[in-house]
């Protein structure tokens, strides 16, 4: 990508646009592919607290940094608010994706 990014302005010829179009192609489909095998992965669980458990481990990469994303103010615990914002924020229907209820998960 730095063969693009260049400090003084120059032409960009055809071959140049295509490239780029091909680079920004390819990471298009990398993370639809990610997110495909993202989907597979949470479908094939049963459902319940350890699919949620899997889930926030599967995004944040532990269970710790999970529940730090969720304690955003840092006083280690995580209030009923707090638990809804996040759940917003990071697009995660628990309803959909575990079959429970937020609340009941909280």
């Amino acid at each position: 990508l730095n063969q693009f990014v260049t400090t003084t302005p120059t032409t960009t010829s055809l071959e140049e646009v295509a490239q780029a179009t091909q680079i920004w192609e390819k990471i298009k489909n990398d993370r639809s592919e990610k997110d495909t095998e993202s989907e597979k992965f949470m479908q094939g669980l049963p459902a319940g607290i350890p699919k949620f458990a899997a889930i926030l481990m599967n995004r944040f990469g532990s269970l710790e940094r999970a529940f730090n994303h969720f304690d955003y103010n840092h006083k280690g615990k995580v209030t009923r608010g707090q638990w809804q914002t996040t759940l917003a924020t990071i697009r995660l229907d628990t309803e959909e994706m575990v079959g429970m209820h937020n609340k009941k998960l909280f």
